[in-house]
């Protein structure tokens, strides 16, 4: 018999009431939304000059897309008591250059996405399968706490967190489900995806072509436009279902870099050629960071909470993400240095298969697993993961920062299986790695290598 594929989709651009895991069969009823933002439902088709001027072009502001009424709004989380750590990703942005075989080759990764996307796996695994303990494991070493409960806690503060925006600032994390006639979604399911995720769940004819593009059009919209497909007729119509994650982030620096400041400069490339880039200087106090294995910098956009992060290593050459301890960088900050920094302004459109990654990084009973592991919980269809699939956007230049990411993964149907007064300088000349990082949150929005230019 052919299979069928089920795409779970989750689209990066990232509780509150006793609920136990779905293995418990608790239900779900829904709550009274305590603030809801309205939803703008245009998605325009985005040119590349779209996307250039769009920190510059008021018209092209960001309004988030609101999809659920019965969304429980959660502002007093306390996010201080969760452990935190961006190992986990910075092995995946080494995985990943490893497995490309290109170490000039630039990698950008949406933390927040990729954990919002497993989460929502999570959601439809019954509880206590190998499935749901490999998922809980994962998301624990990256800012979550051992329980479902925990979990999606978080995920419900984060998004109520980010749904508000401003003048200066975007943030937003927005969530759909989509299943093909004839693939029938938990009703407990939906229901904790409308409550605490802000998401819909709707269904779509697969083998109809304009189902991809109302699809397309919800991921473009919840992206401002920065990715606006996500899938093709064809490959919907071989799959039983998508779930979305989008996430979308625009904001301007509290300090804009001055014009006067951001000149011409040479980038050394990994492979040692060299770039022209327009290197944005700054100068005065700012964090600075400093280990056995790189310094670093922090400059804040509009929300102050929210920063750029740049890590130089201090030795010149090909290096691995994970050996620059970013975890122990991080928790050492020193206050007060005045520090010189130049960012050179890139825009980088970035997609990989993070499979194998997630794998071997502990998440291999969660991709393997058979039917008793998601049936009658995600959906009636007896599922195992078959990839994970991140396209990412980042564009940094002087005026501010406009950023977002797209998390898929598919699932095929399966059989049944068993169960000091110092003045610090940091140009960003070559190979680097930054971050947009929540110093509240300690949510890592975005993580890169930059080796090329």
């Amino acid at each position: 018999m052919k299979k069928k594929i089920l795409a779970i989709v989750l689209c990066a651009a990232t509780s509150l009431s006793v609920l136990t895991g779905c293995g418990n069969n608790t239900q779900v009823t829904p709550h009274e939304p305590k603030q809801t933002v309205v939803a703008d439902p245009s998605e325009p088709t985005t040119t590349e000059d779209d996307k250039i001027n769009k920190n510059k072009d008021d018209e092209h502001r960001f309004q988030l897309n609101t999809e659920s009424d019965e969304f429980i709004v959660n502002t007093d989380y306390d996010f201080s008591a969760d452990p935190y750590s961006v190992q986990n990703v910075t092995e995946i942005i080494d995985y990943v250059e490893r497995e490309n075989g290109d170490t000039t080759d630039n990698t950008i990764i949406s933390e927040t996405s990729l954990n919002m996307a497993l989460s929502l796996l999570l959601e439809g695994a019954n509880e206590d399968t190998e499935s749901y303990n490999a998922l809980i494991r994962y998301l624990n070493g990256s800012n979550y706490s051992e329980t479902l409960l925990g979990i999606r806690s978080r995920n419900n503060a984060l998004i109520s967190r980010y749904m508000y925006t401003g003048d200066t600032n975007y943030l937003s994390i927005a969530n759909s489900a989509w299943f093909n006639y004839g693939v029938n979604p938990m009703d407990n399911y939906s229901n904790v995806i409308s409550a605490y995720y802000n998401g819909r769940v709707q269904s779509l004819d697969f083998t109809n072509a304009e189902s991809a593009g109302i699809i397309n059009a919800w991921n473009e919209g919840a992206t401002n436009g920065m990715i606006p497909s996500i899938i093709t007729p064809e490959v919907l119509a071989q799959n039983d279902g998508v779930l979305i994650n989008s996430i979308y982030f625009n904001s301007d620096w509290q300090n804009p870099f001055e014009e006067n400041n951001c000149r011409d400069a040479t980038f050394t490339n990994s492979n040692g050629s060299t770039s022209t880039v327009n290197m944005m200087y700054d100068y005065g106090y700012s964090v600075y960071y400093e280990s056995n294995w790189a310094e670093g910098f922090m400059k804040p956009y509009a929300n102050s909470n929210l920063v750029f992060v740049g890590i130089l290593p201090k030795e010149s050459g090909e290096f691995a993400v994970s050996d620059l301890d970013i975890d122990d960088l991080l928790s050492n900050p020193v206050y007060g240095y005045e520090v010189n920094i130049g960012i050179p302004q890139f825009r980088i459109e970035d997609e990989n298969h993070l499979y194998n990654a997630l794998y071997d990084n502990g998440l291999a009973p969660a991709f393997v697993a058979g039917n008793n592991d998601y049936t009658g919980c995600l959906c009636d269809v007896p599922v195992s993961v078959s990839d994970v699939i991140q396209k990412t956007y980042v564009d940094v230049n002087p005026t501010g920062t406009e950023a977002a990411a797209t998390t898929a993964i598919t699932v095929e149907k399966s059989a049944a299986l068993p169960r000091e007064n110092e003045v610090h300088e940091i140009i960003l000349d070559r190979p680097f790695v930054f971050m947009i990082y929540d110093t509240e949150t300690h949510e890592c929005l975005f993580i890169g290598k930059i080796n090329t230019l």
